[in-house]
């Protein structure tokens, strides 16, 4: 593409035969469903200087492993559908991405890991990641002050969650309703240990219902917690130890929070 070109507009390479692209800096917008349906394109890089990437611009592209952002990218959002049905096995978000639609990876099944570059903006994590069968590792930033209910909810390969340093979050979400739950991390059937940063102030009802493997439960250092929800750790079956002796503000540790949790053999508070 011409380096004088600063807008590719909607739908202009849409189910094409497209298999490689040079997109020069002085490109700003990336148009809704401009490369929707490029079967045969694998590898693209966006440049630091796009601003806007419309909904569905990637969607359908089901050859396109390797998407890769320009350091210092001026991004300000993942919208709808952008990426679905990409086989992206890694994506590291840039750190201006403020919000990130709760499509915008649907039917990912190839993605493994999700991380952020330094000093992200983002502050609250929705379901985009929620039943991606193949995701192994998330590092949050520390910038999100809220995952919400569903965030990572039946992911059944995740491993691994980290928080950055100086963490901000607050709040890990979850909820029922009679015998459906929606909890944050529930049914995350491979993840054995969580560290708590000890910015959170509430875990909230079943986030971590159902994490059958969850052995450890860690919290940070002068923890903020306040608030364990109703069947939060319910039927994590082979928890051994739960470390809150650094949660001197817990006040309420709701009915069944640790219910079927047969093998606690060491509580500490």
């Amino acid at each position: 593409l011409p380096q004088t070109l600063t807008t590719i507009a909607d739908q202009v390479f849409q189910n094409s035969k497209l298999k490689n692209i040079q997109i020069f800096g002085n490109l700003t917008t990336i148009g809704a469903s401009a490369f929707s349906g490029c079967t045969s394109l694998s590898t693209i890089t966006i440049p630091a200087s796009v601003t806007t990437i419309g909904a569905s611009a990637f969607s359908g592209c089901t050859a396109l492993s390797t998407v890769t952002f320009e350091n210092e990218s001026n991004l300000s959002a993942l919208n709808d559908n952008v990426f679905k049905g990409c086989i992206i096995t890694n994506i590291r978000i840039p750190a201006k991405v403020a919000t990130i639609s709760s499509t915008a990876f649907a039917s990912c099944n190839a993605l493994q890991t999700v991380s952020f570059e330094e000093n992200s903006c983002l502050t609250t994590l929705t379901t985009t990641f929620a039943g991606l069968p193949a995701l192994q590792r998330i590092a949050i930033p520390a910038s999100v002050e809220t995952i919400e209910a569903q965030a990572f909810q039946k992911c059944p390969s995740l491993t691994t969650v980290t928080f950055e340093n100086g963490s901000k979050l607050k709040t890990i979400g979850g909820g029922y309703s009679g015998a459906y739950y929606y909890g944050a991390f529930s049914d995350c059937s491979k993840l054995a240990v969580i560290e708590i940063p000890a910015s959170v102030e509430t875990i909230q009802d079943c986030a971590f219902s159902q994490c059958t493997a969850l052995e450890k439960i860690e919290f940070g250092e002068n923890s903020m917690l306040k608030t364990i929800g109703q069947r939060a750790f319910y039927e994590c079956k082979i928890i051994h130890r739960v470390y809150a002796s650094n949660c001197s503000l817990l006040t309420s540790i709701g009915d069944y929070a640790f219910s079927s949790s047969d093998e606690i053999y060491l509580f500490e508070i």
